[in-house]
């Protein structure tokens, strides 16, 4: 059967737009592959929208009632598109604190919800207490108060958390008054032209989509709280599609249900998926340089006084990879993605910084940024590597690098002033300053960070980074230290990878960003025109502390979890991670804290 394309004017879903409070900028771009050619756009009631066509932005205020989540039509020529859009669930949370008359000459707060950046979040001094409105959705922020300059928990809060460093944070709790119960949505059973669900509370609707359309009311038949949906004829000419469902009431939106049709019949099973369906990856971290040697002729470790063995060079190559790939190892594990760390070439010799050696064996440090690192193999081991990986029905993802270069790559010997400032007005190194200056620090002498203010260093950097999937038949990127560079560089990389590979082959690449921050922040890069997902660290925390301390407990995790789903969606593609380069991985946190109770 021949297989039409899904492309269309949007590749594969728009991700639904999250509203703020009172206006949104939306950039077109992030769905339509030619935002230019939009002809029209329907009013909403409540809604006031402004359309510039000279940048492809729309701009969204609230100006009356929406509901929890409605549809704008789009229309390029005479074929219509829909926009999912969901009201925010953001709540003004007053803070108080009382110094108890200690002399504060200024008090700010920082936390999860403003990524520990205090520089806008001023508390003002009224009636004798200090007070702060503070946009949050329901949920647990750990936080700290500033004053005079000086960082503390607050004394008047009894609710703290761990912060994973031996001390602990303000647990600030915001909760909403319980009304009513909002719906959870379930598929109750599928035949051969459509698929019933269900919703377990009354419901005021139903939006359901077919790809990118909402599908029409002729198509669907309700009874009370029983949706039966049937599929559009378009569904059968295409191996892959997806339904789309929402449901909301009074109290809320429900979760978000993602049905799989292949060729217009739903999909029951897990094992119809392939490593072409994104929501069903199962990812293996591996640092090359340690993991197999299948190649010893190039180990060629560095020689360098003074450099520890362990910071130098082991013999893990992509050889090794592919070794395992063949026995099957990867296959055992259940796992069907690798994600591998970056093989770019790295400095020849040992690097110093606060006074100890090491080199670039974990492949962070690009010298070269289009060349494979000796260390790790050529260009045929890669290519090998990548179809042995396809041929077991495993996606390989690589490890990016892109907010910085070692100090020896070429374009920043031709090109100085490609690189942010080392130092800081104020004559201070900008280095490791990760909040207040995150887009332009350093993060040492010799990794000068690239200016991305400048477009030519855009449209190097993400060449070639379109150079490494093109090249090699790639799955997608683990995009490094994402919050350090700007959304203009996520923008025009996601472009160019939908208009010369997505679209071209129908690959779904998978693009996933590493952020330590609030769920605002990683949430800011997850949309249709940037990145697929991130690691949710926040998540992580949570589950590490509940499963390997006692005094941990599970209600933090349940309300974490309850958090990432209501700032992701319930269908995400945001990365649950159990441990990797930068983290003791989970297994052997429990494996010591066991081994230790076993001895008590």
């Amino acid at each position: 059967m021949k297989e039409e394309t899904v492309c269309g004017e949007i590749f594969h879903l728009a991700t639904p737009i999250q509203l703020n409070l009172e206006t949104t900028l939306v950039y077109l771009g992030d769905y339509f592959l030619h935002p230019e050619k939009i002809t029209n756009i329907d009013p909403v009631d409540g809604l006031k929208m402004e359309l510039n066509q000279t940048n492809n932005t729309l701009l969204i205020n609230v100006s009356g009632f929406i509901p929890h989540i409605f549809l704008i039509n789009i229309y390029i020529n005479q074929e219509l598109y829909n926009l999912v859009l969901l009201r925010s669930q953001k709540l003004i949370y007053k803070y108080t604190f009382d110094s108890h008359g200690g002399y504060i000459q200024s008090l700010q707060i920082a936390g999860d919800f403003n990524n520990w950046n205090p520089s806008d979040n001023y508390f003002n001094y009224t009636n004798g207490k200090w007070e702060i409105d503070l946009k949050l959705e329901p949920g647990n922020y750990p936080y700290q108060l500033i004053a005079n300059g000086n960082w503390f928990n607050d004394p008047d809060n009894p609710n703290k958390i761990d912060n994973g460093y031996g001390g602990f944070n303000s647990l600030l709790k915001v909760r909403t008054e319980k009304q009513g119960e909002v719906p959870r949505i379930t598929t109750e059973k599928d035949f051969s032209l459509g698929c019933v669900l269900s919703s377990d509370e009354k419901i005021t609707d139903f939006v359901v989509l077919w790809q990118n359309k909402r599908i029409n009311s002729a198509s669907l038949f309700r009874n009370n709280e029983k949706l039966l949906i049937t599929i559009p004829k378009e569904a059968y000419n295409i191996k892959r599609s997806f339904l789309r469902v929402w449901a909301y009431n009074d109290f809320g939106l429900s979760n978000d249900l993602l049905i799989p049709l292949e060729y217009g019949k739903v999909l029951t099973d897990a094992k119809q998926l392939s490593r072409n369906d994104k929501e069903n990856q199962i990812i293996y971290f591996l640092m090359v340089d340690r993991f197999c040697n299948g190649n010893p002729s190039n180990d060629n470790p560095i020689k360098a006084e003074g450099l520890q063995t362990k910071l130098n060079y082991y013999g893990g190559d992509i050889a090794g990879i592919t070794q395992k790939i063949k026995e099957k190892y990867f296959n055992k594990l259940g796992v069907n993605t690798l994600w591998i760390s970056p093989v770019v070439k790295n400095p020849d010799h040992a690097c110093e910084s606060d006074g100890q050696k090491s080199t670039g064996y974990h492949g962070y440090w690009p010298t070269i940024s289009t060349r494979i690192d000796e260390h790790f193999g050529t260009v045929e081991d890669l290519k090998e590597m990548v179809n042995e990986a396809h041929k077991n029905n495993i996606n390989v993802i690589l490890d990016l690098v892109a907010n910085h270069v070692h100090e020896d790559n070429f374009i920043i010997k031709m090109n100085p002033d490609w690189a942010t400032p080392l130092y800081l007005p104020d004559g201070s190194l900008n280095i490791g300053r990760w909040e207040e200056h995150r887009l332009t620090t350093w993060f040492d002498k010799f990794l000068p960070t690239l200016d991305y203010e400048k477009p030519e260093v855009v449209d190097t950097m993400t060449e070639f980074a379109l150079y490494w999937v093109d090249a090699y038949n790639l799955d997608g990127f683990r995009h490094d230290a994402t919050k350090h560079i700007p959304d203009v560089f996520w923008r025009k990389l996601t472009h160019k990878l939908k208009h010369a590979i997505m679209c071209r082959e129908n690959k779904r690449l998978y693009q996933i960003g590493e952020t330590f921050g609030g769920r605002d922040l990683l949430k800011s890069y997850v949309n249709s025109g940037m990145l697929d997902g991130q690691f949710s660290f926040n998540l992580y925390y949570e589950v590490r502390s509940a499963f390997c301390f006692d005094h941990e407990p599970f209600d933090k995790l349940s309300i974490a979890l309850e958090q990432d789903l209501q700032a992701f969606g319930y269908n995400n593609k945001m990365g649950n991670i159990s441990g990797n380069h930068r983290f003791t991985p989970f297994y052997f946190i429990c494996r010591r804290r066991f081994k230790y109770l076993s001895k008590c």
